[in-house]
């Protein structure tokens, strides 16, 4: 009896996940989960099916990629069948070249229709998070800013967005967008990008397949011969491959992924670098280490009420030297950094060591606000420049997890020391733009084919 149900069941399972293949793509490998409801009291029913199914559907040893076939018995006679292949992890750099681009989605309501009944308010408030989160959920991520702001709902473009194209190749059900580290939205990041990985989850379309080849390798070939047991990409992985490699020549097997090509017609706000499939936990690992370990440069422009003579006088009183290029320069400035105000809602309150390097100030002008803006002509002839405000072109190093504008602004005391009280008076941060990372990804150890953007369409 157990045998006959057991047939019948597979047989079942089989034709759902051929009607299923027809509209999503699955890997070479396969994972059999089993849920049985039915209370037939016949124990050894998923012992039974398991076996029979992995003949048809096996697992492939050390697959990268895995489709779960998931086999709900409800009943003896109601058996539902779904597949889920496993997340695609992409991995680059971006470049965001403009201002007011967050690094993941940011969006608000506007109150449209105040109601004077505090109670109301409040259920409409609830009322309108519920349709907020509907309506961001049925909409769009790249959805006109301007035409939303006519709607109760604004929602910002931010750099995730940028990664939708891949989502919508691989038919994915979402994204999750992860960087290491991110800037503010008024900042730009420049030079050659800033590491990310993004989670594609539940792919349906266009998986990546593999490609098999035969290749002749010896023990001196690139990557194996200095390279023998270093690790992830070595190709050394068991003994008898390396006896063979004894030999002058050996034929083998060499197992890769087709290139990918993504359609991508977004504009270049947002710049994605050296796209690629990648190991995502090798991945997430590196790009910890980046947002733990790595120094960033950035460019600072600043507004100090200091007169540009004070400027130059009070930081030479502490410390800063005239270099060959007539810029002002320190080497190195401990700092002490609380955690800046504008976080503390979020993270822990702590003392924080950190450096900057290189601090090199190369220009600092009288700015006339009301006038010719920066060291307008009008000030110097009057005399007045020596009154002005100023402002200052400010390049340094940091050591990663170093907030920028605290140390420019101080923070109300709580970055010790910083520019406002070397200056003697208050420096604000009007520009800032992170011009490099002193990281290298993805590595090729963990890229498992590359991905090309292909442009299309209206920039």
């Amino acid at each position: 009896m157990e045998e006959k149900h057991a047939e019948r069941i597979v047989a079942e399972v089989r034709a759902q996940v051929e009607e299923l293949s027809g509209t999503v793509d699955m890997f070479s490998s396969f994972v059999i989960s089993i849920k049985d409801e039915t209370n037939s009291g016949l124990a050894t029913l998923k012992d039974r099916i398991r076996p029979k199914l992995q003949q048809f559907y096996p697992k492939e040893l050390g697959a990268d990629y895995q489709t779960t076939i998931e086999v709900h018995l409800r009943a003896l006679e109601d058996v539902q069948v779904g597949v889920v292949n496993d997340d695609i992890y992409v991995g680059g750099r971006y470049r965001k070249n403009i201002r007011g681009i967050s690094n993941t989605p940011i969006s608000f309501a506007r109150n449209t229709n105040p109601n004077p009944n505090k109670a109301a308010q409040k259920t409409e408030r609830r009322r309108k998070r519920r349709e907020q989160q509907k309506s961001l959920e049925a909409t769009d991520s790249l959805s006109d800013v301007a035409g939303e702001c006519a709607s109760a709902i604004i929602r910002l473009r931010a750099v995730s967005d940028w990664v939708e194209p891949i989502k919508e190749y691989f038919k994915g059900a979402k994204t999750i967008f992860m960087s290491s580290g991110r800037e503010d939205i008024d900042v730009k990041m420049l030079g050659e990008g800033r590491p990310f990985l993004a989670r594609i989850e539940k792919p349906t379309a266009n998986l990546p397949k593999k490609m098999y080849k035969m290749v002749t390798v010896t023990a001196n070939s690139p990557g194996l011969g200095s390279g023998l047991g270093s690790g992830l990409g070595s190709g050394i992985e068991n003994p008898e491959r390396l006896e063979r490699l004894k030999n002058p020549e050996v034929e083998e097997y060499e197992v890769s992924y087709d290139p990918i090509e993504v359609p991508h017609s977004l504009d270049k706000s947002v710049e994605l670098l050296d796209t690629a499939l990648v190991d995502g936990k090798a991945a997430g690992e590196l790009m910890k280490r980046i947002e733990d370990s790595k120094k960033k440069e950035y460019q600072v422009r600043i507004f100090t009420k200091a007169p540009k003579e004070t400027v130059k006088a009070n930081l030479a009183t502490s410390g800063w030297t005239e270099n060959e290029a007539g810029d002002l320069f320190t080497a190195q400035i401990d700092l002490c950094q609380k955690t800046p105000i504008r976080v503390a809602h979020r993270r822990a309150n702590l003392d924080r060591a950190r450096s900057i390097y290189n601090c090199t100030i190369s220009q600092v002008t009288s700015y006339d606000a009301l006038g010719e803006g920066e060291g307008g002509a009008e000030d110097s002839a009057e005399g007045g420049a020596a009154q002005s405000p100023s402002t200052i072109q400010l390049s340094l190093t940091a050591d990663a997890g170093t907030y920028i504008k605290e140390f420019v602004n101080g923070d109300l005391g709580r970055t010790v020391p910083s520019l406002s009280s070397m200056v003697g008076k208050y420096c604000d941060v009007f520009e800032l733009d992170v011009s490099r990372i002193d990281a290298v990804y993805p590595v090729p150890a963990i890229i498992l084919t590359g991905i090309s953007l292909v442009m299309g369409g209206e920039e």
